[in-house]
């Protein structure tokens, strides 16, 4: 039988990396349930917002068309919109899933259980979504150097929020704590996720890229309407790859507030000579 993942427990940056690759492995298929289920139609209402701004672009390079009018129509504020949503609703998903999943005894959860969470957090993580992404541009104005410092920080915010059901100002103080001598580690599991988000967008849409730029060579002005839809189509669901930097994020989160107290080795001391030890399935420690 497989050993199911606990997540309040010390763990370095490969065990962090390999233990989110493995928890996907074990739970993808009803995370991915819970996901589209929850976030299927915040998903639709992109991608069409999207593919009228990307015809309407379209359109207009082909009529020779210029201008900020055509570029920044309310097509364009309303994807703004929506990707904020979009982002927040898929790391919130996530999260919430997590959240459930251990709360059951690491079992999965249905959707119908994530979704309390969901809807009990979702306007208070999208207005968190939109101040964190004000702090982060700010900082990266500030010479950039303030904006990396700020990005593992701020991103401890979101599973605080939900796991320990803090409110903003209180996670906003947890997270420089939990954070306190661990930057780095934080900061390069972050890189690194990033890297695979890229990656993986790239590879997902390269095909698409290569043709649309055969297509203008061969017919300059034009750009043809299938790879539109494809692009906008597949540009939202490259949101789906979010999954990953949220799980992350929850294994860093966990690991630094183990570290700071102790509750997982506490529950397991607790636990020791119980009739039930062996049914927990709990991790082996190392000393």
């Amino acid at each position: 039988m497989e050993q199911k993942i606990e997540f309040r427990k010390v763990r370095d940056f490969g065990e962090i990396i390999n233990d989110t690759f493995l928890f996907l492995k074990q739970l993808g298929k009803p995370l991915f349930k819970s996901v589209f289920t929850i976030c299927g139609f915040v998903i639709v209402a992109q991608a069409l917002v999207s593919l009228t701004y990307q015809l309407k672009l379209k359109d207009n390079v082909s009529s020779g068309v210029t201008g900020l009018s055509s570029t920044f129509g309310w097509e364009y504020f309303a994807m703004i919109i929506l990707s904020i949503v979009t982002y927040s609703i898929f790391s919130l998903t996530t999260l919430s899933f997590i959240h459930v999943y251990r709360e059951k005894g690491n079992e999965a959860p249905t959707p119908a259980e994530v979704w309390v969470f969901v809807k009990f957090y979702l306007v208070r993580f999208m207005w968190t979504s939109v101040v964190l992404g004000v702090l982060v541009m700010f900082g990266f104005v500030l010479c950039l150097f303030p904006g990396f410092y700020l990005m593992p920080i701020l991103a401890l915010i979101y599973p605080i929020m939900v796991i320990e059901g803090a409110t903003f100002g209180s996670a906003f103080d947890r997270s420089f704590k939990l954070i306190k001598e661990h930057w780095w580690t934080t900061f390069g599991v972050q890189v690194i996720m990033i890297f695979i988000i890229y990656a993986g967008m790239f590879a997902v849409l390269l095909p698409s890229m290569i043709i649309s730029g055969a297509s203008m060579f061969l017919q300059p002005g034009t750009l043809s309407t299938s790879l539109t839809i494809f692009n906008a189509v597949f540009g939202v669901l490259t949101y789906v790859l979010m999954i990953l930097p949220t799980i992350a994020i929850t294994f860093s989160y966990y690991s630094l507030s183990e570290r700071k107290d102790g509750i997982g080795l506490m529950d397991r001391i607790n636990n020791l000579g119980s009739k039930n030890t062996d049914s927990l399935d709990l991790p082996t420690e190392e000393y």
